[in-house]
């Protein structure tokens, strides 16, 4: 399918049919004609001990459909600091990304999940993995005897699919409000958990153009009834963000500022020799940025290092090419920094760290000679 929005008969849905060749900021918006009001049972799906939760797929209970993205290969890892590529093999592919709307009036019930269902059925793709057919499990984490709240024009659904943290809606809810606001800007409201001003998805709603009241915060204590739900399938393949996700974020966005960024976290982990370590970004010509201040800057950074305790998130805000050293005293890696470093063709490496012997209880021991060995060969010089 291409960017066109059909109806269930292969119809053009409202107004003349796009333009095949347009992008799909340039196809016309159309408005909707309401469905009749109706009643919403707000009450769960039963089915039988060994069946099957009654689920039916978003394609399949949907009326219209754009493909924001065809399938593409993955993109590689990051390449490491210090190191050649390594060589690689076929690519898996990544699934098409689907902006579809339900054709029916919908339920997004309450709880910290964005679970959706419409014409009696849920909608597959809004249920968390492994629930398996215990539909208790289901009323766990979407309860459904809870007051609803009625909400009107078009809605995208963008709750968090991943870990129920700022983090996971990063990964997980932010690409889909990305792709679905650079295909259709200031169309759509967003339904999404609470956020403060000052947190890291506000700051990427912000870069993004979108105002406080075109978002709906989903409150655990509510249910929602919406006239025009919509999904975007496929934004976040193993509660990832997508590659493309990536590139609709950077819409918009300066590219301007310092090129070597030295970020500080909201919630600093104390680290050992921190002043030294300070004098020696600096002497590399690092300027210092707070976390919750990152987000604009990172679009025009070359090199950054993360201090213990900043989130990964922050590095889908940066440009293709981005070299990242990510200070690492828990000595795991992440799957979203590699995914996102990967995205962006970019490179990393991961410094490690230690309880420090000599120093106060707690404090983290960082290796300032590996680290000068690294900032002497950082890949591409990250200027």
């Amino acid at each position: 399918m291409g960017m066109n929005e059909r109806d269930g008969h292969g119809q053009p849905s409202g107004g003349a049919a796009p333009d095949k060749a347009s992008s799909p900021a340039s196809i016309t918006p159309f408005v909707p004609v309401p469905a009749p009001m109706r009643s919403v049972r707000l009450t769960p799906v039963i089915w039988l001990p060994g069946e099957s939760p009654p689920a039916a797929a978003a394609l399949a209970l949907s009326d219209a459909a754009f493909e924001l993205c065809p399938p593409m290969p993955a993109p590689p890892p990051p390449r490491p600091f210090l190191m050649p590529a390594a060589p690689r093999g076929a690519a898996p592919m990544l699934p098409p990304v689907m902006l579809v709307r339900l054709r029916a009036y919908a339920v997004v019930f309450g709880g910290t999940r964005g679970v959706a269902a419409t014409e009696g059925r849920y909608v597959a793709e809004t249920l968390p993995a492994g629930l398996g057919d215990d539909f208790r499990a289901i009323d766990a984490v979407a309860p459904f005897d809870l007051p609803a709240l009625d909400i009107g024009g078009e809605v995208l659904l963008a709750s968090a699919t991943g870990a129920d943290t700022a983090e996971g809606w990063m990964a997980t809810g932010l690409p889909r409000v990305a792709m679905a606001e650079a295909a259709f800007p200031g169309r759509f409201r967003y339904m999404l958990p609470p956020c403060g001003a000052a947190s890291l998805p506000a700051a990427a709603l912000r870069g993004l153009g979108i105002a406080a009241d075109r978002l709906v915060p989903k409150r655990p204590d509510r249910a929602y009834r919406c006239a025009a739900l919509w999904l975007v399938l496929g934004a976040s393949p193993d509660d990832l963000p997508h590659p493309t996700s990536l590139a609709a974020l950077r819409q918009g966005q300066p590219g301007a500022g310092a090129a070597r960024l030295a970020i500080t976290a909201t919630e600093p982990r104390p680290v050992a020799a921190a002043e030294a370590m300070t004098d020696l970004l600096a002497g590399h010509g690092f300027a210092c940025v707070a976390e919750a201040a990152a987000w604009p800057a990172l679009a025009g950074a070359r090199l950054v290092f993360f201090w213990p305790g900043v989130a990964d998130a922050l590095l889908m805000a940066g440009a293709p090419g981005l070299a990242a050293i990510i200070a690492e005293p828990d000595q795991a890696t992440s799957a979203l920094r590699r995914a996102v470093l990967g995205a962006l063709h970019g490179s990393l490496a991961e410094l490690p760290g230690s309880a420090s012997e000599a120093a106060v209880s707690g404090e983290i021991a960082l290796d300032l000679s590996v680290l000068t060995t690294l900032l002497e060969n950082v890949p591409g010089g990250g200027q």
